[in-house]
């Protein structure tokens, strides 16, 4: 299974990874600081080998829906299911 983390913040994906791999051992995860660097990937490789992707919805200055809309027009082939979740608990503070 390969899974794709996108978020600004370090801190999210390592949490966010660490989540992963307490879960599931078998699997790639690729990680992304932005959704420019995210875009870059799809257009160098295949996007098509994302199973599942964690994305930002708000990444400094770029709208995280604007990159999904960009990645599904890529990703015709693929059933999506998106969700979107905020979070309000301090995860600077978790170890």
């Amino acid at each position: 299974m390969n899974i794709a983390i996108c978020d600004d913040e370090e801190n999210i994906r390592i949490y966010i990874r660490k989540l992963i791999q307490k879960q599931e051992t078998f699997c790639k995860i690729t990680e992304f600081s932005s959704g420019k660097e995210l875009l870059e990937f799809q257009d160098e490789t295949n996007a098509e080998e994302i199973d599942i992707l964690f994305l930002d919805i708000s990444m400094g200055d770029e709208d995280g829906m604007t990159v999904a809309k960009q990645l599904r027009s890529q990703m015709e082939s693929k059933k999506e299911a998106v969700t979107t979740v905020r979070h309000t608990t301090n995860l600077h503070n978790r170890r």
